[in-house]
């Protein structure tokens, strides 16, 4: 483990911050891309057994191997790396059919969660600007999911549940991970998703069911150039997405990170935009308003 950071940098965290929403923003957009040639479980797997041996080559030249081996094993960096995984499962599950932004605003309910869980097992009281930020974020909800809507579909859900588990993550490596090398925390978030990339191949090569939604649930595809080619550049965006989170989030106040988090969502809609023509309609943007507004709301408490 190294020491924890004794002083807040907000300012290298709030570009720390910037760099990441924007990393994973193309990151996404990339798997969405390739959702007709990959199985999410293939990318879990070829990735994390990519990117391990790099963490560990990046830890090499400070003599860091063991440390960062061992510090990735321990408790509370394996049960942030669950949250996450369960995180990336929500949003992964209708990336090939849902746009984007959807799917983002979906995961940013997590202010609301995140200030539901300090209120419950922290003594934090939520205050009425809490209770309208958590107010306003169920109603941008429900525009976006529009559960009477001809266009429903239970998938728009999945990013909601996300949002729990990013919000608990968020709180674990705030309150539990300071101490932890960025390369520890990395390690273990790509051990937990290369494992369940494994679990989930074996679970489709036996029982091979058919689905409307083959990138969860077919068998591997052939591995092309191209295809091995995207895998290369999500090893590449994983490891640095990898470090500079939770940098971000153990250098800066947890409220002002999470303010300017929601750049994502910007990033989101541009490239939905630029690379899918997905433009959002009137519904949508309304309830991606709301649930910023009560993210930053709920900050700002």
């Amino acid at each position: 483990m190294n020491q924890p950071p004794t002083t807040d940098r907000t300012g290298y965290a709030i570009l720390l911050i910037l760099c990441a929403t924007f990393l994973i923003a193309v990151q996404e957009a990339l798997i969405k891309f390739s959702s007709s040639e990959l199985t999410l479980w293939q990318i879990f797997t070829i990735r994390g057994f990519l990117t391990i041996p790099l963490f560990l080559l990046m830890a090499w030249p400070v003599h860091q191997v063991g440390a960062v081996w061992r510090g990735s094993f321990h408790k509370w960096p394996m049960a942030r790396a669950a949250c996450m995984n369960i995180m990336l499962i929500s949003i992964y599950s209708g990336i090939p059919i849902m746009p984007l932004a959807t799917i983002i605003a979906g995961v940013y309910t997590a202010p609301i969660f995140v200030a539901l869980i300090s209120a419950y097992f922290m003594n934090d009281p939520v205050g009425w600007r809490g209770w309208l930020g958590v107010a306003l974020g169920f109603t941008g909800v429900l525009f976006i999911v529009q559960p009477n809507g001809d266009n429903f579909s239970y998938f728009t859900i999945f990013p909601i549940i996300g949002g729990f588990f990013y919000g608990l993550q968020a709180i674990i490596t705030r309150t539990k991970c300071r101490a932890y090398s960025p390369l520890s925390l990395s390690l273990s978030l790509t051990a937990f998703t290369l494992a369940l990339g494994i679990i989930g191949t074996i679970i489709m090569l036996i029982y091979a069911p058919t689905t409307e939604h083959p990138f969860l649930t077919n068998q591997w595809y052939e591995m092309t150039p191209r295809a091995w080619a995207i895998i290369a550049v999500l090893c590449v965006l994983m490891a640095t997405i990898g470090i500079v989170m939770p940098m971000a989030y153990q250098n800066g106040p947890a409220t002002i990170i999470a303010t300017f988090d929601y750049t994502f969502l910007i990033w989101a809609i541009i490239l939905d935009i630029v690379l899918f023509s997905d433009y959002p309609n009137a519904a949508s943007i309304s309830g991606m308003v709301l649930i910023v507004a009560a993210g930053l709301l709920i900050a700002r408490k």
